[in-house]
């Protein structure tokens, strides 16, 4: 697992930059369209709607963690001119903000009823 050990390279740099954003809005759209696919079809029925939520925020929070962990990395190991360390900085926030946002979308599927 050359990505998760050794020095930070420059894709590690903008993975935890970009990925969390990335996953944020998939997931948004995942469970948006099953939201939409547990009220309309009968063959996803309303109580299986919150375990593939529940399912699909773990993943993205795994992804989220993922990237503020290379974001950390990133941050911590930049040199003094600068490089690394505002994708560090960037990414590291970036990834608290959408991990926050991710748990509140899985709150409101938990409250909210389906339909």
């Amino acid at each position: 697992m050359k990505l998760l050990s050794g020095p930070t390279t420059r894709r590690q740099q903008w993975l935890g930059f970009m990925l969390s954003p990335a996953a944020w809005t998939v997931y948004f759209v995942l469970v948006y369209v099953l939201n939409e696919a547990a009220c309309r079809l009968p063959l996803l029925s309303p109580p299986a709607f919150f375990p593939l939520a529940t399912l699909s925020t773990v993943v993205t929070l795994g992804l989220i963690g993922l990237a503020g962990w290379w974001a950390w990395r990133a941050w911590r190991e930049g040199d003094d001119a600068g490089n690394g360390r505002f994708l560090g900085l960037t990414g590291l926030l970036l990834s608290g903000l959408f991990g926050v946002m991710t748990t509140a979308v899985w709150v409101a599927a938990l409250v909210l009823p389906p339909c």
